[in-house]
């Protein structure tokens, strides 16, 4: 199955750089909470960076959606590792590969919604004990967007991966 999703990721991308040529891509950065579904795991705080392409664009004819399709690649790595019940501490870096629409904007705003594959790899340790996981597995995210200028934004997006959540903001330029 981590084979089946490794390719998938390798085409998706491979799949937006080739069809996108034409279009300019974007570039981000990102911060947010990295929440945990475990009990016994505080937050912990990642950065990280977007690069993305714009694939093509919808129009709304008859009852048709329209707003912008876009393939993105996103790296984050923990910047405030989170506490583990009994003194110990977790991280977690994230690879990731996503396809991404954005609706039009309306007064500035707009919805982004993505599907991708993510890889996540976390690191635990309590006293001497220490633990590494890592795992590829499908992710979903929604968003809320602000078109601030130009080809410049501001994105809050909550993603769900497997075990954690990724609560964010972003600038993309």
């Amino acid at each position: 199955m981590k084979n089946i999703s490794r390719a998938g990721l390798a085409l998706l991308c491979l799949c937006g750089v080739a069809t996108a040529q034409a279009a300019e891509p974007y570039f981000g950065v990102k911060a947010g909470l990295m929440m945990p579904d475990p009990s016994g795991m505080d937050d912990a705080l990642n950065i990280g960076g977007v690069i993305g392409v714009p694939v093509t664009e919808l129009r709304r004819q008859g009852s048709g959606i329209a707003g912008t399709i876009a393939v993105e690649g996103e790296l984050t790595v923990t910047l405030v590792e989170g506490d583990v019940d009994g003194g110990g501490d977790w991280d977690v870096w994230t690879l990731g590969g996503f396809g991404v629409y954005r609706s039009p904007a309306s007064n500035n705003l707009y919805f982004k919604g993505k599907v991708g594959i993510v890889h996540t790899d976390v690191d635990a340790s309590v006293g001497r004990f220490s633990a590494t996981d890592s795992d590829t597995d499908l992710a979903l995210g929604v968003g809320l967007g602000i078109k601030l200028s130009g080809r410049s934004n501001l994105e809050f997006e909550l993603t769900l991966l497997d075990d954690i959540d990724f609560l964010s903001v972003g600038y993309h330029f």
